[in-house]
C-alpha cells in the first residue's frame, strides 16, 4: 500500500476497484470462515515484519483472521516446482494429514528431489 509501503503484502491481480495488493491491515480479524489452512506460495511470505517482529507479517494477518495454520517460506522460492509442491503439501493436508505433518512429509521426499528450499517452510500456528 502506498500509504504504509513497508508493510507485507501479496501482489495480486487488480480487483475491480484497481488494488493489486492484499496485505495484513486488509485481513480482519476473524473474516475467515471454517478455520482454513493457508498455504503462501510467494517469496517471503513468511517472513518477520519490520524489525525483525511478527508483527505485521502476512502469517499472523492470516492467522489473526481465523486460519487454522499458515505454510509460507520466510526465503526465495523457486517458480517452477513450487506449484508441485504445493499441490502434493495440499493434497496431504485435504485427506486430514496436519499442516505440520504434511510439512515433514514433504520435506522427506523433497529435498532429495532437488526441492531444498522446501526445508525452510515454516508452519505458523
Amino acid at each position: 500500500r502506498r500509504e504504509d509501503p513497508g508493510s507485507a503484502a501479496l501482489v495480486l491481480a487488480a480487483g475491480a476497484d484497481g488494488d493489486f495488493l492484499l496485505s495484513a491491515s486488509d485481513l480482519a480479524p476473524g473474516s475467515l470462515r471454517g478455520r482454513p489452512v493457508v498455504l503462501l506460495a510467494a517469496c517471503h511470505a513468511g517472513a518477520a515484519g519490520q524489525g525483525g517482529a511478527r508483527i505485521g507479517s502476512l502469517a499472523d494477518a492470516f492467522l489473526a483472521a481465523g486460519a487454522r495454520a499458515v505454510v509460507a517460506s520466510p526465503d526465495e522460492i523457486p517458480d517452477r516446482p513450487t506449484g508441485a509442491v504445493y499441490d502434493r503439501l495440499a493434497t496431504a493436508i485435504l485427506a486430514g494429514t496436519t499442516p505440520s505433518s504434511a510439512v515433514t512429509e514433504l520435506r522427506r521426499v523433497s529435498a532429495p528431489a532437488g526441492a531444498a528450499w522446501v526445508s525452510d517452510l515454516v508452519v505458523f500456528q
